[in-house]
């Protein structure tokens, strides 16, 4: 939330018919029949023009008019981020908060102030329906009241903004102007058009009081805005009449590729092909897709049904391929693969040797320090090495460390301990976040005496490895906090505040072969209760059994669909 958005799509609510269809027919050639004819032409041609002009008014009235409805012209939307000096601006927000003369006012509600158009009803309140034109990006702003009556004059509200639809489920990325203004961008593809969509806004914290020690007692936990949408087809281009040859209006999703993955924030979505839910089995499950279904484009490549996931897969700026045990098996065939990350990471890796590479006997939960060759069963040519380290904490039982466990010594010379020979692993993933929002007291502390503290541990090791040597690295950002955690000091404000510091100092370095993997833009649409999490885990190996939410059972697929991207990070290097 520290960069511009796109640009504004004026919206309304004017509810419209779809145009006219001509309809060609035959007749006998006659002087009546041609004279028939020749009325008829003349109504068609008035009632083309009527239609023209019926959508150039549409044209004025849905879409932006610095665009046309092309994909050369349209994009995909982009978390608004900034290129450089992102820590300082993130920090210097931070510190300024407690001397601007509202920080102490807390926001009690929102007030829309555009577009007007598509959210007002006859007596000025919020109305709750709305349309809007699939393909473009259409921008919502809005201000928040203080508790005072008066327009907040900082920012520093977390919004949790969802927009899902009966194939969609996304994150509309919400840019904070700082100014107790905020920008929300909402896009949906032509292809999930004619359905209708639930949009609500949840304000978490307010003042950036979610990077407090204990925020508990801060929480907002307040919906500021619920709108239904209902997603239509664009016209036919006024410009030609001519109507639309293919759904596509953006940017066709390609497979990622190595140059993908340097992107520091995603934004992506969920979809799916249709609407069904594959029902538990006796293992905790949900395994009932044609194995052979291959993946909608371009939305994904590879078997859909690999992801147990009822058809949902996810995609950000490109398109992520799923994996055949086979094919993951001869990409990872002779590496070593090295993990330093807390519990979701080693859960990870459950998933990866026991969904895709197809090792049956994983135990349900693996040590917090493992190092092992795995084989596949068949064919036992083809290995992988696996070395896990927990960064939870220095001593292998214990939590709630994360980057300051570095600062044991001991444990130091055991990460060391693993290139001594001069061994080199081809891979490190690396996350850290869930255990740091319960340790550090401060952004400044987790900052200087947890990232760069690290960094310049990690900088040493690396820098002994020598540059032509160094292995493909990739930092898997933190995860969502969901449920019944989203208020707690591991929440997903300071989640996302510390994956931005920690990326932003990691890219800094210029390493030849780093990798960012955003696992908080994937887990965010399902954070909102615990279906897919107990709060801080979506890997939790499946089981019939009563999950936190009360239920039967639990969704693991994000997870998996987690470890196919990095996959796709490993296999593309």
């Amino acid at each position: 939330m520290v960069a511009a958005a796109a640009a504004a799509a004026p919206l309304s609510s004017r509810s419209f018919d779809d145009g006219p269809v001509l309809v060609k027919q035959r007749f006998p050639l006659g002087p009546l029949t041609i004279g028939v004819f020749t009325y008829v032409l003349l109504i068609v041609l008035l009632l083309v023009q009527v239609s023209v002009d019926d959508m150039t008014r549409f044209y004025s009235e849905y879409s932006d008019p610095r665009a046309s409805l092309s994909s050369s012209s349209l994009r995909w939307v982009q978390y608004p981020t900034m290129d450089t000096n992102e820590t300082e601006q993130l920090m210097d927000r931070w510190r300024a908060l407690e001397s601007n003369e509202c920080h102490g006012v807390g926001t009690g509600s929102i007030r829309l102030l555009g577009p007007v158009g598509p959210v007002a009803s006859r007596n000025g309140s919020v109305a709750d329906t709305m349309r809007l034109v699939a393909g473009p990006a259409h921008e919502i702003v809005w201000e928040s009241i203080g508790d005072d009556g008066r327009r907040r004059c900082v920012g520093g509200d977390f919004f949790e903004a969802d927009l899902s639809g009966p194939r969609w489920k996304s994150r509309p990325p919400v840019l904070d102007h700082d100014d107790g203004t905020y920008t929300m961008t909402v896009q949906v593809h032509p292809e999930f058009a004619g359905a209708r969509f639930h949009l609500n806004v949840t304000l978490l914290f307010d003042n950036l009081h979610g990077l407090a020690l204990r925020p508990k007692s801060r929480a907002r936990l307040t919906q500021v805005l619920s709108l239904t949408i209902d997603y239509v087809r664009p016209p036919p281009p006024p410009s030609t009449g001519k109507p639309w040859t293919s759904p596509v209006g953006l940017p066709e999703l390609k497979l990622c590729t190595r140059a993908d993955f340097g992107r520091k924030h995603w934004a992506g979505r969920w979809t799916r092909d249709d609407e069904f839910e594959c029902p538990i089995d006796e293992a905790g499950r949900y395994d009932c897709l044609d194995p052979e279904l291959d993946c909608p484009r371009p939305w994904c490549r590879g078997p859909v049904a690999k992801l147990e996931s009822s058809g949902w897969v996810y995609s950000a700026h490109c398109a992520f391929r799923i994996f055949r045990a086979e094919e993951a098996w001869r990409c990872l065939n002779g590496t070593w693969i090295f993990a330093w990350g807390d519990s979701n990471m080693i859960d990870s890796i459950g998933n990866l040797l026991r969904f895709v590479l197809g090792l049956n006997d994983t135990p349900a939960r693996l040590d917090r320090r493992m190092d092992r060759v795995f084989r596949w069963p068949s064919d036992e040519r083809l290995s992988v090495r696996i070395t896990s380290v927990f960064n939870g904490s220095h001593n292998v039982s214990k939590n709630w460390e994360g980057l300051f466990s570095l600062h044991d010594e001991d444990y130091r010379s055991y990460l060391r301990s693993f290139f001594a020979d001069g061994k080199l692993p081809d891979f490190m993933i690396m996350n850290s976040g869930q255990h740091d929002g319960l340790y550090w007291r401060s952004a400044d502390s987790f900052l200087i005496d947890g990232v760069q503290h690290a960094l310049r541990f990690w900088k040493e090791i690396w820098q002994g490895m020598g540059s032509s040597k160094l292995p493909h690295l990739i930092y898997r950002t933190t995860v969502a906090s969901a449920g019944r955690h989203r208020p707690e000091p591991n929440n997903p404000e300071k989640m996302e505040f510390y994956n931005h510091l920690i990326v932003d100092q990691l890219m800094r370095l210029d390493l030849p072969n780093l990798h960012i993997v955003d696992s908080y833009d994937p887990t965010f649409p399902w954070h909102y209760g615990n279906r897919h999490s107990d709060g801080v885990h979506y890997g939790r190996t499946p089981s019939k059994s009563k999950w936190v939410d009360g239920q039967i059972g639990h969704q693991y697929f994000v997870d998996l669909m987690l470890v196919h991207i990095l996959l796709n990070s490993m296999c593309a290097a």
